[in-house]
């Protein structure tokens, strides 16, 4: 069989890390919140606002 193009990790191996970047994300996010969601924002998606990214319903 030819192969054109080859996977560089096993599938395995990928859903490891993704798992693994996203389990450390979220973590982040439970610790430090709205600051770590911005700085997620600003990494992936050059966002810079100013509102509250949080939805506020009054209690």
């Amino acid at each position: 069989m030819l192969h054109i193009k080859k996977a560089e990790l096993a599938p395995e191996e990928s859903d490891r890390q993704v798992r693994e970047s996203v389990e450390a994300m979220l973590a982040d996010i439970e610790h430090r919140g709205e600051a770590a969601v911005r700085d997620m924002a600003r990494k992936f998606d050059a966002w810079e606002g100013d509102e509250s990214l949080f939805a506020r319903e009054p209690r």
